[in-house]
């Protein structure tokens, strides 16, 4: 018995992580048992961190205070690592502060991708920036949260 119809597209996304993967696609015959190969491709699939700059603002006379949330997908959309800049000091920041609401707008496994800190800096006019780093390390793929300039 052979059903012939004008519908024989197919569509699916299919979850992967990071990397490079051969992907292929074959034809199955109604009774499952014969198959055939329609093709195969390579595909390359960049995985890049998100956050957002929530908050920077003068915290005391000596201080400024950084706020946001950052998560990598390569580190299952868990704590991350966050560069921030004030003027030409870097720290280095683990994401790891309870932030539901951004676990539920973006579906993650938990909510620790939050950060609030505060360090500080000489009394003038400073700037203050935050990247996402990639934990896989992929070059060029660290994203700018955002930049600042405040005066303490």
């Amino acid at each position: 018995y052979q059903t012939i119809s004008a519908n024989h597209g197919f569509a699916l996304n299919v979850p992967v992580p990071g990397g490079t993967h051969r992907v292929c696609v074959y034809g199955v015959a109604m009774n499952g048992t014969d198959r055939t190969a329609l093709g195969c491709r390579v595909q390359t699939v960049s995985v890049q961190p998100g956050g957002h700059l929530d908050r920077v603002a003068k915290a005391s006379a000596n201080k400024v205070r950084v706020a946001g949330w950052e998560f990598d997908p390569d580190a299952d959309g868990g704590p991350g690592i966050v560069h921030l800049y004030v003027d030409a000091t870097g720290y280095v920041i683990t994401a790891a502060s309870p932030r539901p609401d951004v676990q539920r707008a973006y579906k993650l496994l938990n909510d620790k991708v939050g950060f609030d800190v505060s360090p500080s800096v000489a009394r003038g006019k400073h700037r203050v920036c935050a990247y996402a780093m990639n934990k896989a390390h992929t070059p060029g793929t660290n994203h700018l949260m955002g930049c600042a300039t405040l005066a303490i």
